[in-house]
């Protein structure tokens, strides 16, 4: 089975202090201060060659100061899922390359969703996507796993000589 992305950063950040880590990239900004040129107002108009770090640092801590909320938020919702019965796949879903998720009742859906990107100046190709299904565990399957998926569910049996899941079996 994949991993989903909170389960891998939960996985990545176990045993590290984020609050100390949070500190001490705090620590960094007040000791070093930020990149301003001279006669900037260091303040949300600033528009400093350095603004781009600025803002990066500054996105680093809010993101590393929220994550053990949302890591938290995750897991519990995860348990709340579980309570409902096993893993099953509830909507068709391609992914992009970049790997964000396009969900959809059909693959088709999808996939003229991604066109509709695209012709907005999305730099994405539709026809790269990966076809597979999105979980109640908001995980990502390919049509193989989303197959095993629901007949360890009971949604359906074993069919001889199919192994993969389509859009039409969900509904």
């Amino acid at each position: 089975m994949s991993e989903s992305l909170a389960d891998h950063a939960s996985r990545l950040l176990s045993g590290i202090d984020l609050e100390r880590v949070s500190l001490r990239l705090d620590e960094y900004v007040v000791w070093h201060g930020a990149l301003h040129e001279d006669g900037c107002p260091c303040d949300d108009t600033c528009d400093c060659s350095g603004k781009s770090i600025n803002d990066g640092v500054n996105a680093a801590c809010r993101i590393i100061k929220a994550l053990p909320q949302l890591l938290m938020e995750n897991q519990t919702l995860r348990q709340q899922l579980a309570a409902y019965g096993p893993e099953i796949c509830v909507c068709a879903a391609i992914r992009l390359d970049d790997g964000r998720i396009i969900r959809g009742h059909r693959h088709d859906d999808c996939i003229q969703t991604a066109i509709k990107w695209q012709n907005a100046g999305q730099p994405i190709e539709p026809a790269t996507a990966t076809q597979g299904f999105y979980t109640t565990r908001e995980r990502f399957v390919d049509r193989t796993e989303g197959m095993t998926l629901q007949i360890n569910a009971g949604r359906f049996k074993e069919r001889v000589g199919v192994q993969i899941l389509f859009s039409e079996d969900l509904y």
